[in-house]
C-alpha cells in the first residue's frame, strides 16, 4: 500500500449486505491518514453493525497522474 502523505487521500469503501461489489459506497475519507491497519478494522467494526459485508481502503496519490489506460478492456 502506498505510503501516506499530506497529498494522499485515504478512502474506506464498503458495499451492502446482498448488493453487487460494484456498489460500494464510500464511508470514510481522509487526507494524509496513516494508520490503516487501525481505520480498516474500526471501519469493518462499523460497516458490520450497519449492514454492511465488504470493506476495502484505497489510497490515491494526487502526486501522480492518472492511468485510464488501466480501464480499458482488451
Amino acid at each position: 500500500m502506498k505510503t501516506q502523505t499530506a497529498q494522499t487521500e485515504t478512502l474506506l469503501w464498503a458495499v451492502k449486505k446482498g448488493e453487487p461489489d460494484w456498489n460500494e459506497e464510500i464511508l470514510y475519507a481522509c487526507r494524509g491518514y496513516t494508520n490503516l491497519s487501525e481505520l480498516k478494522s474500526r471501519g469493518e467494526k462499523w460497516a458490520e453493525e450497519n449492514g454492511y459485508d465488504r470493506v476495502r481502503i484505497s489510497v490515491i496519490d494526487f502526486r501522480e497522474a492518472p492511468d485510464f489506460t488501466k480501464t480499458i478492456n482488451k
